[in-house]
């Protein structure tokens, strides 16, 4: 049997074999900066990192701008745009081809140039045949055939389409946000690449901006594989994100989008320590109830499901676990919950129910009372202030035991709906 060290350096060279690589994209390399005019002072261009009702920030030349909403005459911004443009993605009906085109060219006005292509690929999906599509997408054209690139060589779409659906020869569909690598059938593929999209904004929507996070500013490497024998690690589980490779890996399930959700939740924490200067101290428990919590909050495209209540990102199967344990994870348990216990195998089940149930407490349990409490803890945590005392101190807990009482019972509760 090899030793951990070995295994262990034997799973890095397997992951650095199977990590995505993008060639230079020209295509990223066209999208403009976002422009910030403030009512004093001369207009800006750069990239906003926060935007939210109250505030905007935006880096100019790696220095960070801030400014009240009510400073601010105008803005153009992707943090805008994108969210508009998958709303209007979301609302095409599955068989339209006119209105695939026309969106795909008013993306590319609004500097969308990434979401615009995936539109065209829609469309071939619809028409594999269709001029305007592959011309757009700068596809060759041989006699009566169109021509697809795949690797150095140029294939009919049927013939990439076969090709593609090895891992070797895996789609690349970047979004703004994404490199995305996967051997799904294309109309699947870019199903995801969507979600993966619609997700990361849902995420700011109902978490990251009010927790002040910032937007990840270089694309996300993600690779999603069909076959568990191409995938890197089969005893990590159905996913992972890997630090060392900067990029996460999840095996494909056909029932449920939970585990690419879940890993995306992992690539934003990690990268956005790091844009913030690898201030923010994200405990595990937050890390993985976001994780778990995301997926129940969002429809197939990745947008928030609206008119939930208490409900949205309802996981009953980990209240359950929660209320029914005989030991469960209580508070005190809960805060010292480190990324690295996640891994371990004892008790796994009993943490991310923990983290979990934890997590959708303080977001809407007490009718709401505790989000405010709970966002001011996480805005001390983005800004490198997170212990169990800042946490008890910001949520006003006097005796812990009062809290688990009353965390046991939303638990409890909460399992049988």
């Amino acid at each position: 049997m090899p030793s951990k060290r070995l295994a262990l350096c034997l799973t890095l060279l397997f992951l650095a074999f199977c990590s995505p690589t993008f060639a230079s994209d020209d295509l990223r390399k066209s999208i403009p900066m976002d422009k910030l005019e403030p009512k004093k002072g001369n207009p800006l261009e750069g990239t906003v990192m926060l935007f939210d009702k109250e505030q905007v920030v935006i880096r100019v030349r790696g220095r960070d701008r801030h400014f009240s909403q009510e400073e601010v005459r105008s803005i153009k911004a992707k943090v805008i745009d994108i969210p508009a443009a998958l709303h209007m993605h979301a609302n095409l009906r599955e068989d339209d081809i006119t209105s695939r085109l026309q969106l795909a060219k008013d993306f590319e006005l609004l500097g969308l140039p990434l979401e615009s292509r995936l539109l065209l690929w829609e469309v071939l999906v619809l028409d594999e045949v269709n001029d305007e599509a592959h011309t757009a997408l700068g596809h060759r054209k041989s006699g009566k055939r169109w021509l697809v690139p795949v690797g150095k060589r140029w294939h009919p779409l049927s013939k990439a389409k076969t090709l593609h659906s090895q891992f070797k020869d895996a789609w690349q569909l970047p979004t703004s946000h994404f490199n995305l690598r996967t051997d799904l059938p294309l109309a699947k593929a870019l199903e995801m690449a969507w979600l993966l999209e619609g997700s990361y904004y849902s995420f700011h929507e109902l978490i990251g901006s009010e927790m002040g996070l910032y937007h990840v500013i270089d694309p996300m490497d993600i690779c999603i594989y069909t076959r568990l024998s191409d995938f890197p690690d089969q005893q990590r589980g159905p996913g992972f994100f890997s630090p060392a490779q900067r990029a996460a890996y999840t095996l494909y399930d056909p029932a449920t989008n939970t585990v690419q959700v879940h890993e995306m939740v992992h690539s934003i924490m990690f990268f956005a320590k790091e844009i913030m200067g690898s201030k923010p101290v994200i405990p595990g428990w937050i890390d993985e109830g976001f994780a778990e919590y995301l997926p129940r909050a969002i429809d197939k495209t990745g947008l928030p499901l609206k008119d939930r209540g208490e409900l949205l990102g309802h996981a009953k199967h980990h209240f359950e676990v929660q209320s029914e344990s005989k030991k469960p994870y209580g508070l005190k348990r809960s805060l010292t919950l480190s990324a690295g216990d996640f891994h371990a195998d004892n008790l796994q089940a009993e943490k991310y129910a923990a983290s979990y149930a934890l997590t959708h407490y303080l977001l809407h349990g007490e009718s709401g009372a505790l989000r405010e409490p709970f966002m001011e803890f996480l805005r001390g945590a983005v800004d490198g202030k997170a212990t169990s005392q800042s946490f008890k101190k910001a949520m006003e807990i006097k005796k812990v035991r009062d809290f688990d009482e009353a965390w046991a019972q939303y638990s409890k509760a909460m399992a049988e709906i």
